[in-house]
C-alpha cells in the first residue's frame, strides 16, 4: 500500500467513529435541534453535504484534471516545488525593486508560451511598456537589450 492510499484509509477509519460516536452526543445537548431546521436556516441543500468519501472522490478527479492541464515554468526545481500552475491559478512575483522579477516572469513567459502554447497576461508596476518589450525582445531573440535598442533606431 502507497502512502496516498494509507493517508486516505486513516482519514476514513478517523472520520467514521468521530461521526458515530459524536451523533447521539450531539443530539443529548441540543435535543431542540433538528437537521432539517438546521438545513432550512442555513439553506444549506443535501446535495452540498459531503462525507469524507466524496470529498476523497472529489479530489481524485482534480488531481486527475490538473495532470492534463497543469503548466510548467520551465524551471526544474521551482516546478516540482509549487507543482506548476493549475487552471484558475494567478502566479506573482514578489520582491523589492530591481532584483529581476521582470527578467524571471519574461523568461516564465518565453517558457510557457513555446511549451504549452496558451496565452499569458503580464503587467508590470515597475516598468513602462516600451521597457517590458525591449527585455522581452532581447530574451526571444538572446541579444543584449541595446542591440534591440539599436535594431530600432534602424
Amino acid at each position: 500500500m502507497d502512502d496516498y492510499q494509507a493517508t486516505i484509509e486513516t482519514l476514513l477509519e478517523r472520520s467514521l467513529p468521530f461521526r458515530r460516536a459524536e451523533i447521539p452526543k450531539i443530539r443529548e445537548e441540543f435535543p431542540n435541534i433538528k437537521l432539517s431546521q438546521i438545513k432550512r436556516d442555513l439553506k444549506i441543500d443535501e446535495a452540498d453535504i459531503k462525507t469524507i468519501t466524496d470529498v476523497v472522490d472529489s479530489y481524485e478527479l482534480f488531481t486527475e484534471d490538473l495532470t492534463k492541464f497543469r503548466i510548467t515554468l520551465g524551471y526544474k526545481e521551482i516546478d516540482q516545488t509549487i507543482r506548476g500552475i493549475a487552471p484558475g491559478e494567478i502566479l506573482g512575483f514578489v520582491a523589492r525593486t530591481a532584483v529581476g522579477k521582470t527578467l524571471f516572469a519574461l523568461n516564465c513567459i518565453r517558457n510557457v508560451t513555446e511549451n504549452h502554447k496558451v496565452p499569458i497576461m503580464f503587467f508590470s508596476l515597475e516598468q513602462e511598456s516600451p521597457q517590458v518589450f525591449e527585455r522581452l525582445a532581447a530574451i526571444t531573440c538572446n541579444r543584449k537589450p541595446v542591440s534591440i535598442e539599436k535594431c530600432s533606431r534602424n
